[in-house]
């Protein structure tokens, strides 16, 4: 009987995290702002090449319980703010570029925002100023 207790009590310890809340959010595309070469930003417009590109709607995902955003541990969560930075390195044949992505959801505004800094190895010692992208986002409803 002891044995089955144990059991029982083990399984549900590690299924805890089976229910936790998670949340998914239908995000609008806003507006974006560019860096360009003479390293001034610009507002993004349909005539642009990276236009069809940053302007696509996104879905992301969080949960509540497990502090998760976007399948990564964030660096902020709170009521107002969920944080998280990542970095990528993009390797080709003649430099390397290092990435450092910054989303951000105010809770409060429903604002999701992509900050996309870049560095080129060997020739850049700071990032750069940051490519921004801007989402309205609201609560995904489940439809079945």
């Amino acid at each position: 009987m002891k044995k089955l207790l144990g059991i029982v009590i083990l399984v549900l310890l590690i299924s805890g995290n089976a229910y936790a809340k998670s949340v998914k959010l239908n995000c609008s595309f806003r507006d974006a702002y560019v860096v360009m070469d003479n390293d001034r930003t610009k507002k993004l417009t349909p005539d642009m090449d990276l236009y069809q590109y940053y302007s696509a709607d996104d879905v992301v995902s969080f949960n509540e319980d497990l502090k998760i955003f976007a399948g990564n541990k964030a660096d902020r969560f709170d009521q107002e703010i969920i944080k998280l930075t990542m970095y990528d390195e993009i390797k080709g044949p003649k430099a390397t570029i290092k990435m450092k992505k910054i989303w951000t959801v105010n809770r409060v505004t429903g604002v999701f925002t992509k900050e996309i800094y870049s560095k080129l190895i060997g020739r850049d010692t700071s990032w750069g100023s940051a490519d921004t992208i801007r989402y309205d986002c609201r609560k995904a409803k489940k439809k079945f």
